[in-house]
């Protein structure tokens, strides 16, 4: 299912979830942020990261990163997500949508 939806709780889910377990100094500042914004960033981790977590870590080869988020609201039964970062050119290569600027797809 493809969702055009874009909502903070994504960007919330992605910062707080889909960072490395030594992160940079941008993932470091980012998280911060969404703390100072008022977001628990353990319980979204302790929510949606199983024991069975499925991540990608990243790598200069693969120039992106891949975390498998469960407990997600999809509007399907599947209730997991895929949350990729990394160079825009490789993301933009994983997808098979993607919105524009506009904000179709």
């Amino acid at each position: 299912m493809f969702s055009n939806d874009i909502h903070p709780m994504h960007i919330e889910h992605n910062i707080a979830c889909n960072t490395a377990a030594k992160p940079g100094a941008t993932d470091k500042s980012m998280s911060e942020l969404i703390e100072r914004c008022g977001t628990d960033v353990g319980a979204l981790k302790k929510k949606h990261l199983s024991e069975h977590l499925i991540r990608f870590p990243f790598s200069s080869k693969r120039k992106r990163m891949s975390t498998i988020l469960e407990n997600i609201e999809t509007g399907n039964s599947y209730r997991k997500r895929l949350h990729i970062k990394g160079a825009s050119e490789i993301v933009k290569n994983c997808c098979s949508h993607y919105l524009d600027g506009d904000g179709k797809v």
